[in-house]
This record gives C-alpha cells, sequence and structure tokens, in this order.
C-alpha cells in the first residue's frame, strides 16, 4: 500500500505541472526504477504519447521500458550523440522517480540543476528549484495520479504543440562474433 493521496494536492500539484509544460516548449520525461515499483509506467507511457514528450529510462529501470514505444528514447546517461542532443536540448525535465545518484546520472554529469525539473516522487512532488527553499512541495500526489491529472488538464493542447525532437536513428544491436568470443560490445 502506498502512501495517502491528498485530492486537493494532486489537483494543486497537476495545475502547478501543467503551468510549467505550456511554458515549456521542449519538455522531456526521464524515470526510475522506483517510478515503476509504484505502478507509475503505464500512466509515464500514455502521458508521454499523450503530449508527445520523449522520454527515457535510467540504468537501474533500462529493463523495465518498453522500448518499441514511439516516444522512448533510451538511457540517461547514454553514449548516443542524438539522443544526448534531445536532453540537453530540453528545457523542463519531468523527472519521475529519480534517485539522483552516481549511477542514474553518470556520475552527476546530466546538468540536472541548470534546467528547471518537476520532481514527482511515491507520495511527493516537487516543482521548482533544485533546493527544498526554491521550490513548492505538495504532499500525498502519486505519480500516476498527477501525470493522469496533468493529462487531462493539458488536453487539446497537446495537438497545437508543435514537436521539438526528431526521433533518432535506431540503436544497432551487436551480434556475437561467428568464432564463439564473447566481446565486451555483445555483452553490453
Amino acid at each position: 500500500d502506498g502512501p495517502a493521496t491528498d485530492p486537493s494536492q494532486v489537483e494543486d500539484a497537476a495545475t502547478a505541472l501543467a503551468a510549467m509544460l505550456t511554458g515549456a516548449s521542449r519538455p522531456l520525461l526521464v524515470f526510475d526504477l522506483p517510478a515503476v515499483r509504484w505502478g507509475a509506467l503505464p500512466a509515464i507511457e500514455e502521458f508521454c504519447a499523450g503530449l508527445d514528450i520523449p522520454y527515457f529510462c535510467t540504468l537501474p529501470a533500462v529493463h523495465q521500458a518498453h522500448t518499441e514505444h514511439p516516444q522512448f528514447m533510451g538511457i540517461l546517461p547514454g553514449k548516443d550523440a542524438d539522443r544526448q542532443r534531445i536532453f540537453s536540448e530540453a528545457d523542463l525535465v519531468v523527472a519521475c522517480g529519480l534517485i539522483e545518484s552516481d549511477v542514474t546520472t553518470g556520475f552527476f554529469s546530466l546538468g540536472l540543476d541548470a534546467k528547471p525539473v518537476a520532481r514527482l516522487h511515491t507520495g511527493y512532488t516537487q516543482l521548482g528549484g533544485p533546493s527544498w527553499t526554491d521550490s513548492a512541495v505538495y504532499n500525498g500526489v502519486p505519480i500516476a495520479e498527477v501525470l493522469t491529472a496533468v493529462r487531462h488538464k493539458i488536453t487539446g493542447d497537446a495537438d497545437g504543440r508543435r514537436r521539438w525532437w526528431t526521433p533518432p536513428a535506431p540503436l544497432p544491436f551487436a551480434i556475437a562474433s561467428e568464432d564463439g568470443d564473447l566481446t565486451e560490445e555483445f555483452v553490453f
């Protein structure tokens, strides 16, 4: 059983996040394993598809991602230049269940402090600056409920938003060598 939901806080958080999204021209979403554990992945995919927002996952969440989803861009941080460009050009990051650690941020190289970040966690949402003193915190707001509420608030506006990102080329798949050697490229 998850944290208790506060409907008025969900409404307030959704209104504030909808305003952030409306003001952003290049938003994206990144999710980490806690978002999956709390059952938010279907809401994340519906949210991103409905608003045509690209999304990434962290290394711990990679096996939970649906790689065939049109908005799915892969793992962050990654080595693909096209995908890194999409992240670097974003002007708003919606971080769902993101545990900011050396593993999930590429040794803190993502530069999240340089962008507006909406941090959605299992029981609260933090909107605004990187510190608690310059942000608004809404308690009792599960990730899926906030995303669903935001999606209902922005319905119609999504059609007017111009797609700011171009789907990158598919990532190549490594093929096992014919001589049976197990290569590092194939393993990763």
